[in-house]
């Protein structure tokens, strides 16, 4: 069914008419949800399923625009990390990032907090970049790769167990 303008916007003449002007504030917002509907069924009718599409596009590049935000972005990786469809598959990403680079940088002799700082950055999730800010200060204070690791509660134990391992024997 094609709706236009004038159908929409008569019908809310008609109910200004006819309301008191003691109810105008109810009546403004009724008018304005109803002016709102009134676009929607008419743009969507005129432009139909195009409307649709620039629609999705606009969100998208709002979406991204978004993202330019720092605070944005850590509520949304923190969303990514916590999430239950999204957190196993983040969380095995951010490990393997971690795990991978860290053993790579250590194999070629570069002094242990100067690797995690490194890690920090690479890791593509700023929600863990900047709880490795903590594992690093603890490192600082002495405290072992595994122990500072586990402070954040980030990775899985299985990782602080095999860095623990690591540490104890010195491999």
């Amino acid at each position: 069914m094609k709706y236009s303008s004038k159908v929409c916007f008569s019908s809310l003449r008609k109910r200004m008419s006819q309301e008191d002007k003691s109810d105008m504030r109810l009546l403004i917002s009724l008018s304005v949800i109803e002016m709102i509907t009134c676009f929607l069924l008419v743009s969507t009718s005129a432009f139909g399923y195009s409307f649709s599409k620039v629609t999705i596009i606009l969100l998208i590049i709002a979406f991204l625009i978004l993202m330019r935000n720092k605070q944005v972005k850590m509520g949304f990786d923190n969303l990514k990390i916590m999430v239950p469809p999204f957190k196993d598959v983040n969380l095995t990403l951010v490990t393997s990032r971690f795990a991978s680079g860290f053993s790579i940088l250590l194999s070629s002799s570069m002094p242990v907090i100067d690797s995690i700082e490194t890690m920090r950055h690479l890791l593509g999730n700023t929600y863990v970049e900047k709880q490795m800010e903590v594992t690093v200060s603890e490192l600082k204070r002495g405290q072992g790769i595994a122990k500072s690791l586990e402070t954040i509660d980030v990775f899985p134990s299985m990782l602080c167990e095999m860095i623990t391992v690591g540490e104890q024997t010195g491999n």
